[in-house]
């Protein structure tokens, strides 16, 4: 849109009128006003596309290539070697900061994502560093799907989007995402991998699981769309991924769902991925998301090669994404270094691959060096132009703009660190879990009231746990803790303490979110559970993990379901057996 345009929307606006209509002055200042406002943003995104255009023809080709990449680092290399997690160690990428700092100075990568636990002021300080030896600022990028506590301790962890999905007063979505883009700028990133807008419709899945919103595709893209724009408005960049959708995957040759270890397979036809995995990227696309991420998955029904990844596919990348969905945001890659990709191609050849199919930015590459060596005699060769190179760096220059790349100062550390655990975002946590608990069999639940007649039987977790000492504030009733992975002898004994006892609430700690190893219930947990309803007793099972595993307890009188162990989860969902607080949240997906 150019100014004339906007001219003519403003004549438009003043002259469409009937002859019978007359405009209060009031009204006549607010479209002088909005005229103004959008003649003065226009003007500004001139400004802003005239400096990278002129940022763009000053750079070499190398540069130019350079930018295409945003390389893996981490801040926590200051920690001693036993500290440093085992996934690291064995990591395919090279991030110790000499490295890094030679990717930068030599190779001109356009951007850096921080991987690894690590905290916020060494990320800091690492972010302050490799921005003073870059020529052109770096964009700064993280995973950062639950807030910073993905991927750095001492900082505030929101709730995975599951839980999010079984909230109904969905605005608090937006208000986390503008919280956790608040707090990314605050720390120097610019782009959060964020929102997962993966379609969880298969319970067996555990690659996504929780990090989706749930398994109906409009739900899914409401939520996503509300926590996009939460996350712009809070000044960040949002990414939305894993397009095509990773939330029902078949495994790959090796038996595994998982694309960090193989390619999976979605072998669905066309007309069904348009209406599932595909439709929340749709709408999201509509709705001018700047960045989409893409998967590492086989899809039969746009390629026909088994072994080229969604990533790599021209058909997917370009001709799905770009021609028929019409995206003209940033195309990135997931992580270039994960086996989908490396079983079947050779670092350097994974992203010109990856450069052919139309990506912009090449995320984790594993050589650059040789990586840049391919593209530039690719270009040189004609298989892309120099003018294709360029609207691609350009598109990646005008989100560096956009997100304030080019105005990098230094970060004040002390400043930066006192944004984070604001008393506004802990009480928007402690809301976001409130809202999401969830009662199954509503009709046969009734709060807790009688101490005497009632116990609490803790399965796993500490003793202590936040959710005892919240429910006895209010029922001081008898409470018991058995191991996650209890014997029958230790079951007997419990359940002779309980007679007597006509009510029993079970919390449950230590889940995981695999099926097939009953969501981490033991016989022991399980065979308990038959034995008190086979006794008659009332029982209501907490669960502090995946709301699927509310099928093992179909017989109980009802479920509250928590979703996470987080300490306000097991808050919330205590004062929701006492009857305290009600519950409102609505299951997300299906549990039969």
């Amino acid at each position: 849109m150019n100014i004339n345009h906007l001219l003519r929307i403003a004549c438009a606006l003043f002259c469409a009128t009937t002859v019978s209509t007359i405009f209060s002055a009031e009204q006549e200042s607010s479209k002088a006003r909005l005229y103004t406002s959008l003649v003065a943003q226009e003007a500004s995104k001139n400004v802003a596309r005239n400096k990278c255009n002129a940022l763009l023809q000053s750079l070499t080709l190398r540069e130019k290539i350079g930018q295409l990449f945003v390389a893996p680092a981490a801040s926590c290399f200051d920690q001693p070697e036993e500290a440093l997690a085992t996934s690291m160690r064995k990591s395919p990428y090279k991030m110790d900061p000499d490295y890094v700092k030679m990717l930068i100075s030599k190779y001109h990568v356009g951007g850096l994502i921080f991987l690894y636990k690590s905290t916020p002021d060494l990320q800091i300080d690492a972010t302050n560093e490799y921005q003073k030896l870059s020529k052109t600022p770096l964009l700064i990028t993280q995973d950062c799907e639950w807030g910073l506590s993905m991927r750095l301790y001492n900082t505030i962890r929101f709730p995975r989007n599951m839980t999010l999905g079984a909230i109904p007063d969905q605005g608090l979505i937006y208000e986390m995402g503008n919280e956790v883009g608040r707090q990314c700028k605050a720390i120097g990133v610019h782009m959060n991998f964020a929102p997962v807008v993966d379609v969880n419709n298969n319970h067996d899945n555990p690659v996504i699981h929780d990090r989706s919103f749930g398994q109906d595709p409009h739900a899914v893209a409401q939520c996503g769309l509300l926590m996009m724009r939460g996350l712009r408005d809070g000044g960040v960049t949002p990414c939305v991924k894993h397009f095509i959708g990773h939330g029902d995957t078949k495994p790959g040759k090796s038996g595994s769902k998982d694309s960090h270890v193989d390619l999976p397979v979605v072998d669905y036809k066309r007309d069904r991925l348009n209406k599932v995995e595909i439709f929340p990227f749709k709408v999201l696309i509509d709705n001018d998301v700047p960045a989409v991420m893409s998967a590492h998955l086989a899809v039969p029904a746009f390629e026909k090669d088994e072994n080229r990844a969604s990533s790599l596919s021209y058909s997917i990348i370009t001709d799905l994404l770009e021609k028929e969905l019409g995206f003209d945001g940033l195309k990135v890659t997931d992580g270039l270094g994960m086996e989908a990709l490396t079983k079947h191609y050779a670092p350097g050849q994974i992203e010109l691959e990856a450069f052919l199919a139309g990506n912009d930015i090449l995320l984790c590459p594993v050589n650059v060096p040789v990586a840049v060596e391919l593209i530039e005699q690719a270009i040189k060769e004609g298989k892309v132009t120099m003018q294709e190179l360029d609207r691609r760096v350009m598109k990646i220059l005008a989100v560096k703009s956009e997100a304030g790349v080019f105005d990098f100062k230094p970060i004040d550390k002390e400043k930066a660190l006192a944004q984070l655990m604001t008393e506004h975002a802990q009480e928007l946590k402690a809301k976001l879990y409130q809202q999401a608990i969830t009662v199954i069999n509503k009709k046969a639940f009734t709060p807790i009231a009688d101490a005497k007649t009632t116990a609490v039987v803790q399965i796993g977790g500490k003793q202590e746990s936040d959710f005892k000492q919240q429910i006895t504030k209010t029922l001081p009733c008898t409470y018991y803790c058995q191991s996650a992975k209890g014997d029958e002898q230790e079951s007997d004994a419990l359940l002779a303490k309980l007679e007597g006892i006509t009510t029993v609430i079970v919390p449950i700690f230590e889940m995981n979110k695999f099926a097939k190893q009953e969501y981490g219930l033991s016989d022991a947990t399980l065979k308990l559970l038959a034995q008190l309803r086979a006794l008659g007793k009332k029982t209501i099972i907490v669960p502090f993990g995946t709301p699927y595993s509310a099928s093992y307890f179909v017989d109980a009188t009802s479920i509250v379901v928590a979703y996470e162990d987080d300490v306000e989860a097991q808050k919330a969902a205590a004062d929701v057996v006492v009857g305290k607080r009600i519950a409102r949240g609505v299951l997300p997906v299906s549990i039969t």
